[in-house]
């Protein structure tokens, strides 16, 4: 089975859902299954990342788009074309896990939600740190 665990977190490199979603590929790389994790290019990169990628275990880093790539993004979205959802979509397409698995705060799995149902791959999702003060008010929820 391919499996892809995609963490959405983008502010800090490693805590309570890194353990988590961390100790699930060292399962899953443990009972033979492919896969790979998609993960913001974090410098300095944690140790215990890394210490995944040094069990085998493929990392597909991704960094901040440039300033340029926002602005062409943003004049291809008001032109009705066809943008990623995230750096790492096109990997996603060509490698078709079977499931990908997000990690995000309340609110941060949205785009990992939203780039699973364009690709068609079905999805798990882990959520911590979830305050009711981080909710949206009812006009804002999708």
């Amino acid at each position: 089975m391919k499996l892809a665990i995609l963490p959405l977190n983008a502010h800090g490199p490693w805590g309570g859902s890194e353990i988590l979603w961390s100790s699930l590929a060292r399962y899953w790389h443990s009972q033979g299954h492919v896969g790979a994790i998609g993960i913001k290019d974090w410098q300095p990169m944690p140790k215990p990342i890394l210490s995944l990628e040094e069990a085998g275990i493929p990392l597909k880093r991704y960094g901040q788009s440039s300033l340029l790539a926002r602005i062409a993004a943003k004049i291809k979205r008001r032109a009705g074309l066809p943008t990623p959802l995230h750096p790492l979509e096109e990997s996603l397409r060509e490698t078709a896990p079977d499931l990908m698995v997000f990690s995000a705060d309340c609110m941060g799995g949205m785009p990992g939600m939203q780039l699973a149902a364009k690709l068609g791959i079905p999805y798990a999702f882990i959520m911590q740190a979830n305050s009711e003060s981080w909710w949206p008010f009812d006009p804002g929820r999708p």
